[in-house]
């Protein structure tokens, strides 16, 4: 069973929680933004097809809490992204923070990025994915709190709405 992040527009999370437990959804929590569930695949791509709440529904692959950007990548390149997608496919890494202490949130998107290459560079033979902002096949988004990041992929591709 995977756990998930559901967005949705603010004051129609209490919505889009029944919408996730209609879909089947698990451990269903509502919270301001959206909402956290767990389910299986069948799951993500009921609410991809069906829901017209969610903006997104983005797959939970880390968690971690951090003090200084170094964390970040480490916990980005601690991260088995070859068992969600090939080197050969293009990227796109997507920052959120809400009261992140940090300076410079393009640098955390850099250092992300950076662990996410590194990783496939790794276990790839020197393989990495490209960084494409607008021709991209899998979409990272990185959600910073004052103390902890979690990492997401995107499973919709384009927002819902579109």
């Amino acid at each position: 069973m995977n756990n998930y992040f559901a967005p949705c527009p603010r004051g129609l999370e209490a919505l889009l929680a029944e919408d996730v437990i209609a879909h089947g959804g698990q451990h269903v929590k509502a919270v301001g933004g959206g909402v956290m569930f767990a389910g299986d695949w069948p799951v993500c791509y009921a609410l991809n097809l069906h829901s017209r709440i969610a903006t997104r529904v983005l797959l939970r692959v880390a968690a971690k809490g951090y003090t200084k950007e170094e964390d970040i990548y480490r916990l980005a390149l601690e991260t088995a992204w070859p068992q969600w997608f090939l080197p050969t496919q293009t990227l796109r890494v997507d920052i959120t923070a809400i009261k992140s202490p940090l300076k410079s949130l393009d640098f955390v998107t850099l250092r992300v990025k950076d662990g996410i290459c590194d990783r496939f560079r790794r276990d790839c033979n020197d393989v990495r994915p490209s960084i494409d902002t607008r021709e991209l096949y899998v979409r990272v988004q990185a959600f910073l709190t004052e103390d902890s990041c979690t990492l997401y992929i995107d499973t919709s591709g384009d927002p819902l709405w579109q």
